[in-house]
């Protein structure tokens, strides 16, 4: 299991609204805000792998059903067809050279590295003899 409740989650409205309260909590917190958020609600929150972003975890998402592609497939070629990750592989494009021109990016180093190692394509050249 985890605890990785989603921004929209219908089928439990009140763990959603839950969720959500956590979150700006914690967010009002880091921008010196008032908060009624406690260490030791962080803390028992961080020992369950809480995330605390959820852009974070869209993009994890996207990672593993790309590693699964390039697993299934044996190649890191997506096809426009699979229309949510070949718009994501877009993104990833963008914001790579967003972050390479020092400018403000969601790209990092360690998503630009683990990209890289399952082989993703950071130009959009055709693939020879496909």
């Amino acid at each position: 299991g985890h605890c990785n409740v989603p921004y929209h989650y219908k089928e439990k409205p009140f763990l959603n609204s839950w969720v959500k309260r956590q979150r700006y909590q914690y967010k009002c917190l880091q921008q010196g805000k008032t908060s009624h958020l406690t260490n030791e609600r962080i803390r028992m929150l961080e020992a369950v792998n809480f995330s605390w972003d959820t852009h974070d975890l869209a993009w994890e998402a996207n990672f593993e059903a790309f590693r699964k592609h390039v697993q299934t497939n044996k190649h890191c070629h997506i096809p426009a067809k699979e229309t949510r990750l070949f718009a994501w592989a877009k993104r990833q494009r963008r914001q790579y050279k967003l972050w390479l021109a020092n400018e403000d990016s969601t790209m990092t180093e360690d998503r630009c590295q683990r990209l890289t190692g399952l082989g993703f394509r950071w130009g959009t050249q055709p693939l020879h003899g496909r």
